[in-house]
């Protein structure tokens, strides 16, 4: 997982190569699941081919995704979070933000070409999503009804 100033000097070292577009996504990512990868997928793609692209991602601090899903959230840290989404094929840089202030910062270091976000079988929300003014595009990607919470729900079911 890398600091602010790790990922200017990442975004600055990717300026003039070849892989010319860097996008962006973000969230918990709390127990990497299916409805990730169609997101993930779309952010290291382009123009809808295979040719690569870089994806950052940046993810909620285990404090922020404690206020946003609930005191017993998140159940990976933080640090593990950003390994595993380093694991993929589609992930080229993690940071981690714990306000909105340092996410608007984040999208003002990587200025990305597509702002990737999921629909989950909703249509786009409107008005346009957070940070959508620093990203060129936004890119919407249908993603399966899948949910961190569902998941727990169901662990937790079968202990009863």
């Amino acid at each position: 997982m890398q600091t602010l100033d790790e990922l200017r000097d990442l975004v600055r070292s990717w300026d003039g190569n070849y892989l010319a577009r860097t996008n962006f996504t973000n969230g918990c990512f709390d127990l990497l699941h299916v409805g990730h990868l169609p997101v993930l997928r779309a952010g290291c793609e382009w123009d809808g081919r295979m040719a690569r692209a870089r994806l950052v991602v940046a993810i909620d601090s285990d404090r922020r995704c404690a206020f946003l899903k609930g005191y017993d959230r998140p159940v990976i840290p933080a640090a593990e979070r950003a390994e595993l989404l380093l694991s993929t094929r589609f992930v080229s840089a993690v940071v981690q933000f714990d306000t909105v202030d340092e996410l608007r910062e984040i999208l003002g270091i990587v200025h990305p070409h597509f702002l990737v976000r999921g629909l989950g079988g909703k249509p786009p929300p409107q008005p346009a999503p957070f940070g959508a003014e620093l990203a060129r595009q936004v890119l919407w990607v249908e993603t399966p009804d899948v949910h961190t919470s569902g998941i727990v729900e169901r662990i937790w079911a079968l202990g009863d």
